[in-house]
């Protein structure tokens, strides 16, 4: 009889990120509010290069990638490919965006790094054999 459990480590890592990417969200829909600009000023928006398209990318990343770790949760294959494909597409814009840096890089590596070889290691939770 075969383990249809998670595990702890994938459970972990997938909460900590739907918890960063809930603090994304709500940070991404402060920047709609009215008075985001008289707060902030905007010497800050310039000097960071933010601007509504990137928080708009950002925004529509995070939510799949939100919408990536439910499914994982449930225990879909999908959800991993997903998640991957996201990831993937969150890097290369990153790379786009801000030009290639390899600090930059790799921060953003870890944890879906991690989660995948948790993920791997529980593969069998996610293929079903027909025996």
């Amino acid at each position: 009889m075969k383990e249809n459990k998670l595990g702890f480590g994938i459970i972990t890592i997938s909460i900590i990120q739907l918890i960063f990417n809930f603090f994304s969200i709500i940070g991404s829909l402060f920047y709609f509010s009215d008075n985001t600009k008289q707060i902030l000023g905007e010497d800050f928006l310039n000097k960071f290069n933010i601007t509504t398209t990137s928080i708009i990318i950002s925004l529509v990343i995070t939510i799949l990638i939100t919408i990536s770790l439910i499914l994982i949760l449930f225990k879909k294959l999908v959800g991993i490919y997903a998640y991957i494909i996201t990831i993937i597409i969150s890097i290369n814009y990153s790379i786009i965006a801000n030009g290639f840096n390899l600090n930059q890089l790799l921060l953003s590596l870890i944890i879906p790094v991690i989660l995948l070889i948790f993920l791997f290691n529980k593969k069998s939770v996610f293929i079903k054999e027909n025996s």
